[in-house]
């Protein structure tokens, strides 16, 4: 039986722990490495040529999606898999049109990480049913009118998430290995396009969104 090579990128040791577990008792799925950093997920993935990578949306230090880009700017055909606590409503066709092959929410990991495994390594995209279904409609032009964050391009989503969490314009642009000059234009650009008018309203609605949008998890 051919053994299929998974790679898994998450700051959190327990998390990584817990999916070895799961994935190395299948037969025919091994974890050949980890990282808790993209700086070393780089230096290990050509290295080790995994079959699959398994890769938190929100790390540390620096950006999942554009690691996504990444990997495809390489032309490298490692398939992703996105692992997050986020709500996949926001975040699923934003990983999906970075490159990535499935999202996954951590909450139903431990019953669907080895199907959604599976299901990406057999050349499909991995979703959950609830998420196919707003695809699917979405395609047939009867989704619901788009939240006005889904105006927003991949980095400025997580500059937006960021200062929901509180995070200074110097600790974004740290975690996400941009300079102060850049987030500043990002959270410019947020006023705008969110129709805001000043940085005490945009830190007010990214708030909001981030309680409004939290998982059970995360509470």
């Amino acid at each position: 039986m051919c053994t299929s090579r998974i790679y898994i990128i998450d700051d959190h040791p327990i998390i990584r722990y817990g999916l070895k577990l799961l994935i190395n008792q299948e037969k025919d799925l091994a974890v050949c490495g980890e990282a808790d950093s993209l700086d070393q997920a780089m230096k290990d993935v050509s290295r080790e040529k995994p079959d699959l990578i398994i890769l938190d949306l929100m790390l540390e230090k620096g950006s999942a999606l554009e690691f996504i880009k990444y990997l495809q700017q390489q032309s490298r055909s490692i398939p992703v898999l996105v692992l997050s606590m986020h709500d996949e409503t926001y975040y699923a066709e934003r990983v999906l049109r970075a490159g990535a092959k499935g999202y996954i929410m951590k909450d139903s990991a431990t019953d669907h990480l080895v199907q959604a495994i599976r299901t990406i390594l057999q050349g499909e995209v991995y979703l959950s049913d609830r998420m196919k279904s707003r695809l699917i409609s979405s395609i047939a032009g009867i989704r619901k009118k788009k939240v006005e964050a889904d105006r927003l391009t991949d980095r400025e989503m997580e500059v937006f998430q960021l200062i929901g969490q509180g995070l200074s314009t110097r600790e974004i642009a740290a975690k996400l290995c941009l300079s102060v000059k850049t987030i500043e234009t990002h959270k410019e650009n947020l006023k705008r396009k969110l129709k805001l008018s000043n940085a005490t309203e945009l830190i007010q609605q990214a708030t909001l969104w981030n309680m409004q949008n939290r998982t059970p998890e995360e509470s």
